[in-house]
């Protein structure tokens, strides 16, 4: 059926759809083949390049940078070591105006990365300048808080986000709005696993901030047993020389708390924040997801691992469960928007219970354990 599936997650640009490729390997700006195959497909209306920084700083990364998680023999999500691309700000910026021009009615933006407050404001600047629809900027990464002179903080701060410490976050953010203007899509990507990430985001608001990326990967370990496991010796094997695996965690398991972090955000900034635009990510690994995030509160979607795993079908997907959805209930796309609204209220769910618990009849007990699993 004909429904409007436009969407308008940055200010006067409408799209076809909300759905974009979030921060990503796929979307590394030395692989544009990716970018463009993406960018293709009818349900895909934007692109965030993957996290940049200056040309001039060294970038290491594991050789394995994206690990499967499994759970029982079956991948339950991935481990993402990739904070940031070997690839600088100059090859994004290229990357990103080829794409622009190729896809002039798509949002192309780029996600950028710096160690010093002064660095924030000349990478956003850099962006603007080259003619691009807008930055992300990864405070949620954990590379580290600044230290007082603004720099990279070492050791103790290990495992730190940017985004957890309020008055770094609130300098960093106001150096770009100085630097590129208030009107300009500038979205933070905020942290929310072990961060009061709504306080977060109220003192970034108030800065003027109206974009906001919901939510990222979650900080976690990667652990691997030895080669020899399994045989006469199992040898468990939690780090290489000492060093262990900190990944962001992504991935299904992690989907319920990405759309209680943006219901939550939503439903405490936009009163005061009406023009805010919030960009949902994390767990979203189909269509419906997508519709869920929506309904919670995202402007514009993001998929990440869905695309990692499945390819760019998930679009194709996420534009049908859509339609779909727009047609069974009457709606345009930008009216399931906060459709959700205030309606999660928890004590109404327990008092409405049926509470239902399984029954024993320990007469006919043979001890299977079952009642247990229950």
């Amino acid at each position: 059926p004909e429904v409007d599936t436009s969407a308008e997650f940055i200010k006067g640009m409408k799209t076809k759809t909300p759905f974009m490729v979030a921060a990503v390997p796929t979307s590394d700006a030395d692989n544009i083949h990716a970018c463009r195959v993406a960018l293709n497909q009818e349900g895909c209306s934007g692109i965030v390049i993957k996290t940049v920084t200056f040309d001039d700083v060294e970038i290491n990364l594991p050789a394995h940078y994206m690990q499967g998680v499994k759970t029982d023999g079956a991948v339950s999500g991935m481990g993402n070591a990739d904070h940031i691309s070997r690839a600088g700000i100059t090859q994004a910026i290229e990357t990103a105006r080829k794409l622009k021009e190729e896809f002039p009615d798509k949002a192309i933006i780029v996600s950028i990365m710096s160690g010093t407050i002064k660095g924030w404001g000349k990478l956003a600047k850099m962006i603007q300048d080259a003619g691009l629809d807008g930055i992300e900027c990864s405070f949620s990464c954990p590379q580290g808080n600044l230290d007082e002179e603004g720099t990279i903080a070492q050791g103790e701060s290990y495992g730190g986000m940017l985004g957890q410490n309020i008055p770094q976050a609130v300098a960093a953010a106001k150096e770009m709005i100085a630097a590129v203007g208030p009107d300009f899509p500038v979205s933070i990507k905020i942290p929310t696993s072990n961060t009061p990430f709504v306080r977060v985001t109220e003192a970034l608001c108030a800065a003027g901030i109206r974009y906001l990326t919901c939510a990222n990967s979650v900080h976690g370990l990667v652990t691997k047993l030895g080669d020899n496991y399994g045989g006469d010796e199992e040898i468990f094997q939690p780090s290489h020389e000492g060093v262990v695996s900190a990944v962001g965690y992504t991935g299904a398991g992690i989907t319920p708390a990405s759309l209680a972090s943006v219901h939550t955000l939503a439903s405490a900034l936009r009163g005061k924040y009406p023009d805010l635009k919030i960009w949902g990510t994390g767990g979203m690994m189909s269509g419906k997801d997508g519709i869920a995030m929506m309904a919670a509160g995202a402007d514009g979607v993001q998929y990440a691992t869905a695309l990692i795993e499945r390819g760019v079908s998930i679009f194709e997907e996420a534009l049908s469960v859509l339609r779909w959805y727009c047609h069974l209930y009457g709606k345009e796309a930008m009216d399931v928007v906060g459709s959700l609204g205030g309606r999660v209220d928890f004590d109404k769910l327990v008092k409405e219970s049926p509470g239902l618990v399984a029954g024993h009849n320990l007469d006919d007990c043979v001890d299977c354990g079952n009642c247990e699993t229950t």
